[in-house]
């Protein structure tokens, strides 16, 4: 029972370090002298090409082999064009490998509203049968799909969560909604 746990972390390490070389492939390219200390930062290593030694961090190393300008590093004089598009086709099918790596994460769908009939949605609710009293109160679906939407937007922007706290956007949808209301009590109030 306790190996089966242990074996699941070791699986979840493998998958975690195999991704972390992914991400930094052109190591495999230099010989590592000196790893520094345990927490990263530079490290020193010789270039297995030219022979050059350097304390850097990777993203020398990468500049260095794919020979990357305004990096504070040299190119890598032996490192011909052949062997170059080697590197570069290595970083990038690496890269795509991460990426397909990734976890999918689907968004929320939106339904849409007709705007013939009224407030109500176009999609098939899971329960049949009349709404009650409470739903057609709360207005429960439209709710969930403003929920919907406003999570969309949050994603597929690349938002913080943390917006959602901000008093301004709070400030702007209690507006919005009071605009709403008082638009539709004075429909209401006309007919």
């Amino acid at each position: 029972m306790a190996s089966g746990g242990s074996s699941s972390a070791q699986g979840e390490q493998t998958a975690e370090s195999s991704e972390a070389d992914l991400k930094t492939i052109m190591w495999s390219h230099v010989e590592i002298l000196d790893r520094g200390d345990a927490a990263g930062g530079n490290v020193k290593w010789r270039c297995k090409y030219c022979s050059h030694t350097a304390t850097s961090s990777y993203s020398r190393v990468k500049a260095h082999l794919l020979k990357i300008s305004n990096q504070g590093i040299c190119f890598c004089r032996k490192v011909t064009v052949p062997i170059l598009v080697q590197l570069k086709d290595e970083v990038d099918r690496a890269a795509a490998e991460v990426e397909r790596r990734k976890p999918k994460v689907s968004l929320p769908h939106t339904a849409s509203i007709s705007s013939s009939s009224g407030l109500q949605l176009q999609e098939k609710r899971k329960r049949k049968g009349p709404l009650s009293a409470l739903e057609k109160a709360w207005a429960l679906d439209l709710r969930n799909q403003l929920d919907a939407t406003i999570a969309r937007m949050f994603y597929s922007a690349g938002l913080s969560f943390n917006v959602a706290r901000n008093p301004h956007y709070q400030e702007s949808y209690t507006f919005a909604v009071t605009i709403t209301f008082q638009a539709m009590f004075l429909l209401d109030t006309i007919n």
